[in-house]
């Protein structure tokens, strides 16, 4: 059987027909491109010039092989990365997604096709700035706007071993799914999984089983618990003026479990145009909360308040992670003492952090970087070892405060990458043809899922901003594309079989915009990324709140995969242990040998209940199989390259 859908022309609309392949509690998925197929459903959301072939259950993936570069100067070659953020995947797989098809196992999917006028990826990698740098005053000769896709294979059960995710949060969705779906989530005490938007509809206390605070930007939450909420301190007061740090102080709520961070450096500096100062006035007011939280609540320590601190902490030198691309040397030393820990590695010398030298290590808590940045970070480094060694590193500088990562699903610019910057055209599905809408290159459902996972477990907290408004699921609220700014051409409308045109709400012929219950808009974009946070969180609470497997032991162990052995590193306490929540050991150095060998994280963990093994081999394609055996017991059959979680008994 062959079934070719353009992605720009028509669908087969299947969704009421497939209850003997979901569980019964499924939802509608609005928006979406579908088809079923021996027994699979196949969704997914495709940017502008991409649709899909499925044949005989092996999906491909329809591309332009080139591109011309913004201003017409170069051809621009076609890069496929994958959903770990943005690995590269086996040649033989990227080869078959584009010709005869790739058989995928159920579950979710996301690709970015790149297109630069580069040689080879390792031309590419290596010329980022020339070929896609904002201000390299080349980047529009040799770049030109990526294409992406969001796919989902879904079947009746799970062919997946170890923990399974239930199948139909892992269907590709411009929602954040998992808030319609009966998957509740118990985090233990500490612990923390914060969201700020949300779908309307759902009973709030619905709402309140899924995370454990929603950011207080809504009137409703007004008479709920202070420690169910996060807030972002800014420097305005309640009615839109500038405010100063004493406004803010005796103006925030004081609550043990109120999760407070802060852009206030960001808005000093644009209201006052005085810096480092606008930093200044944001570590004064978190130690002016302190202060407030020492006299209301008679706390002894920042540990047992949950104060973070100004996303701007890292540029002002408040930080100590490290980037990968860092030498070797430089890595292992930053995890070989608590001393080294403590430091940053800037401008060729080893200083101590901000946190600890100017004292707020005194008065607050540690929020690592959760925002992902954009292919500069992501092309050079790989992210699964980037984000355990920093982990490792804040555990083995900061035992004794909590830890905070403030994430979003959007990919940003920040001024470097030309390429993130423009955005993509993603196709809306709708009755008749399909909505446009110019958004974010949005970090896909495996990226985020991994970022909560193990901030959660080698962490406390971890929050997810986003817009305010709330979500309709009817993608006839849909609205006119804002990214960047409203403009009339960031919105298409394009009829089936008939070529795409600017969007305009005044033409009859084209589909009708209007506001859901409480002036929610269907998603601007597709929130693949949520989701997978919610599922990191998820899989987090199946090894301790439903069965306690971390609570003693979380450490590195001795593995095989397909018959090659590892042996990881021991720190100063004669094993593997992680630096995390448990304790600390120095000297344990095994995530830059990982990352240095390209060789899968495998963790073994233990609590109360038993034993379990976390494994993600990164490098491993979509299909590629593994032999899994560990020294505690685990021996397993693995496809691919997702996060793993087994229990050991």
């Amino acid at each position: 059987m062959n079934i070719r859908i353009p992605g720009i022309a028509f669908v087969f609309v299947l969704l009421g027909c497939v209850s003997h392949i979901l569980h019964a509690q499924q939802f509608r998925n609005p928006g979406v491109f579908s088809l079923q197929q021996d027994g699979l459903l196949y969704e997914w959301i495709p940017s502008e010039h991409v649709s899909v072939e499925v044949r005989d259950g092996r999906v491909r993936i329809i591309a332009p092989e080139t591109k011309s570069s913004w201003n017409g100067k170069s051809t621009c070659k076609r890069f496929l990365f994958g959903d770990i953020y943005d690995n590269r995947l086996p040649e033989q797989e990227e080869k078959a997604l584009f010709s005869e098809g790739l058989a995928l196992p159920p579950g979710n999917y996301g690709f970015r096709i790149v297109y630069a006028a580069a040689n080879d990826y390792g031309h590419l990698t290596a010329n980022l700035w020339n070929l896609m740098g904002m201000g390299s005053g080349t980047a529009d000769d040799n770049s030109a706007m990526m294409e992406t896709l969001y796919l989902s294979v879904t079947s009746a059960g799970s062919g997946e071993p170890g923990i399974s995710v239930p199948a139909d949060l892992l269907r590709a969705s411009w929602l954040p799914h998992y808030q319609l779906l009966p998957y509740d989530l118990r985090l233990p005490p500490g612990k923390g999984f914060g969201i700020t938007r949300y779908i309307t509809g759902i009973p709030k206390e619905e709402l309140f089983r899924k995370v454990t605070h929603i950011q207080y930007v809504y009137s409703w939450l007004d008479n709920m618990s202070q420690g169910r909420k996060w807030k972002n301190l800014r420097a305005y007061d309640n009615t839109g003026k500038p405010a100063q740090p004493d406004w803010v102080i005796a103006n925030t709520a004081v609550d043990k479990d109120f999760i407070t961070i802060a852009e206030l450096a960001e808005n000093y500096g644009n209201l006052e145009g005085d810096c480092p100062r606008c930093y200044e006035k944001a570590e004064e007011t978190f130690k002016g909360l302190y202060a407030r939280y020492q006299r209301e609540l008679g706390v002894k320590s920042p540990a047992e308040t949950r104060l973070y601190d100004d996303y701007f902490g890292a540029l002002y030198g408040y930080s100590v992670e490290m980037n990968l691309y860092a030498p070797a040397a430089h890595l292992r030393r930053g995890l070989s003492s608590v001393d080294f820990a403590r430091n940053r590695y800037a401008n060729g010398a080893w200083e101590l952090s901000a946190y600890f030298s100017k004292g707020a290590y005194q008065y607050r808590n540690y929020r690592l970087a959760g925002y992902l940045g954009n292919m500069f970070n992501t092309l050079v480094e790989s992210g699964l070892y980037k984000n355990l060694f920093n982990l490792e590193k804040v555990n083995l500088a900061i035992p004794d405060r909590r830890l905070l990562k403030n994430g979003w699903q959007t990919a940003e610019a920040v001024g470097v990458d030309r390429v993130t910057a423009a955005g993509t055209f993603q196709r809306l599905k709708l009755n008749g043809g399909d909505v446009l809408l110019l958004g974010p290159n949005s970090w896909p459902l495996h990226t985020m899922l991994g970022e909560s996972f193990f901030q959660l477990l080698l962490g406390n907290d971890y929050i997810l901003w986003n817009s305010n408004i709330p979500m309709s699921t009817d993608p006839a609220h849909f609205d006119q594309s804002w990214y960047g700014g409203q403009d009339d051409w960031k919105t298409k409308w394009q009829p089936n079989g008939k070529a795409a045109v600017t969007y305009n709400p005044n033409d009859p012929t084209h589909p009708k915009k209007g506001k859901g219950p409480e002036g929610s808009i269907f998603p601007e974009a597709p929130l693949q990324g949520e989701t997978g946070a919610f599922i990191g969180a998820w899989l987090y609470s199946r090894i301790s709140t439903a069965s306690d497997r971390v609570s003693r032991s979380v450490r590195y162990c001795n593995f095989s995969v397909n018959g090659k052995s590892y042996t990881p590193s021991k720190g100063s306490k004669g094993d593997g242990s992680l630096s995390s929540r448990i304790g600390r050991n120095p000297g344990q150095d095994w995530i830059v040998t990982a990352y240095e060998q390209k060789a899968p994280v495998c963790i073994c963990t233990e609590g109360a209940g038993g034993k379990a093994v976390i494994y993600q081999n990164p490098h491993a394609g979509l299909t590629g199989k593994q032999v899994l055996k560990t020294e505690n017991g685990l021996q397993a059959e693995i496809t691919g390259n997702r996060l793993h979680v087994f229990y050991v008994d």
